[in-house]
């Protein structure tokens, strides 16, 4: 509020403006930064109210994917985690730096219940293709849950094995899965 004084009388000047009532907050759990041309790309999107890790249930986001400056929306709801997970086809990726950024709105702001702005905090990532001279893969599925001790997991596997690279006696190939604790 701002008080003006002339020739005896007071004029009140009354500015208003949005507050912010809260954040939303998306973030990327897990974040694989490669990827294998022609291999789904997946992850997991958290979102919630920032600074105060409430999850937001049924909200739609977005998950932006920009491939050579032409970008695509994706909308997603989330679960009663507040999360989505999300594959996208990499097959017209063409090997190159992808930008992939997870956001609330395709704005800059929504206004919420009583006029309140809504700010958002977008996740934002590169994605690197991923190389090898030998043109071979492997990717370890991520498994969201504990994994027990001392007994068997079953885990999912990507991959690609040029057999050239094994050598003309090779008729299996051994993985080991080494879990830190």
């Amino acid at each position: 509020m701002k008080q003006d004084k002339a020739e005896g009388a007071t004029r009140i000047k009354v500015h208003s403006f949005y507050l912010s009532a809260n954040e939303v907050s998306v973030n990327f759990v897990n974040l694989n930064t490669f990827y294998k041309q022609g291999f789904p790309y997946t992850g997991k999107m958290k979102v919630s109210i920032a600074f105060e890790d409430v999850p937001l249930q049924n909200e739609t986001v977005y998950l932006t994917v920009d491939v050579n400056d032409v970008e695509t929306h994706i909308p997603y709801v989330t679960d009663e985690n507040g999360e989505v997970h999300f594959s996208v086809d990499t097959t017209n990726w063409n090997n190159t730096l992808v930008a992939i950024r997870g956001r609330h709105s395709t704005g800059n702001g929504t206004q919420g219940d009583l006029g309140f702005i809504r700010a958002h905090m977008e996740a934002y990532n590169w994605l690197k293709p991923f190389y090898s001279e030998s043109n071979s893969f492997l990717e370890i599925q991520n498994v969201e849950e504990e994994l027990p001790c001392g007994k068997d997991q079953e885990v999912l596997v990507d991959y690609i094995i040029d057999r050239k690279e094994l050598g003309p006696e090779a008729d299996h190939v051994d993985f080991y899965y080494l879990v830190s604790i």
